[in-house]
């Protein structure tokens, strides 16, 4: 789903393909991560457990976040709020402004779900 499309801006649902090229740009800026996080989270979504959005810049992956509706974790877990985690936007493609439209659409997501929204 495109939850956002502007300003050479796209913001999408996590795809499989996602997630080899964000571990491996992760990886080339120094994060030393482990592709496992981002299977975690296209397990999460695919049980309805999760939201994981995607930014691309210009058609390239450039950031994620993610909403868990009622998350099980956190200080607020298992209160049925909703709580926005694992947010990034890689070195590369930073200060153009897909930090913020990442944040704001996962704030509305979030909002469809609970009224009180933490991070």
């Amino acid at each position: 789903m495109i939850y956002y499309n502007g300003n050479d801006i796209v913001i999408r649902d996590l795809q499989q393909s996602d997630a080899k090229i964000l571990t491996a740009e992760e990886n080339a800026q120094g994060w030393n991560t482990d592709i496992s996080k981002y299977e975690m989270r296209l397990k999460h979504q695919a049980e309805g457990r999760s939201i994981s959005l995607v930014a691309e810049y210009k058609g390239n992956v450039a950031g994620y976040i993610n909403v868990y509706p009622e998350s099980e974790w956190g200080s607020f877990g298992g209160m049925g709020y909703s709580e926005i985690i694992d947010f990034g936007v890689l070195a590369k493609y930073r200060r153009r402004g897909i930090g913020s439209k990442l944040m704001d659409i996962a704030e509305q997501v979030a909002e469809k779900y609970s009224d009180t929204i933490y991070i």
